[in-house]
């Protein structure tokens, strides 16, 4: 049939079989369907580098807000460790000042007890604390 066609025509003309022409169909399908995958994956891999970008931005950010404050909580631990200081510092002064109190508070019984051995008795003993002194007040009755 080519042949005569050639012959005719002068043009020549090629049959191909019915299987090559289902495979190339075949092939169409199938790389159709494997396009289609891959740009299913394309889509799947860009939302996947946009995530990883905004997680990246988010951890930059968070980043910037955990050294502030960690500059809040240095500078609170500074001002704890002062205030512990200056409440160490009082506590020794109470302390110091509570002794005191009490060698007073000894001397003015030492005292009553020597006035007590006199002829003199007495009625009350009154003790306040002034901003420096502790000051006794014996009330003294003669007899």
């Amino acid at each position: 049939v080519c042949e005569l066609y050639f012959a005719r025509m002068r043009r020549q003309v090629y049959v191909t079989p019915k299987s090559f022409l289902s495979f190339i169909s075949s092939f169409k399908d199938l790389y159709v369907i494997k396009y289609n995958e891959l740009d299913e994956q394309e889509k799947s891999f860009k939302i996947g580098l946009n995530k990883i970008e905004e997680a990246a931005q988010l951890i930059a950010k968070m980043g910037d807000e955990l050294k502030i404050e960690e500059k809040k909580l240095k500078e609170a631990s500074e001002k704890t460790d002062a205030l512990v200081k200056n409440l160490e510092k009082e506590n020794k002064k109470a302390e110091k000042k509570s002794e005191d109190v009490e060698k007073k508070a000894r001397s003015c019984e030492k005292d009553a007890q020597e006035i007590g051995r006199e002829t003199v008795s007495y009625t009350h003993l009154r003790a306040h604390e002034t901003g420096r002194n502790l000051v006794c007040r014996l009330l003294l009755e003669k007899k």
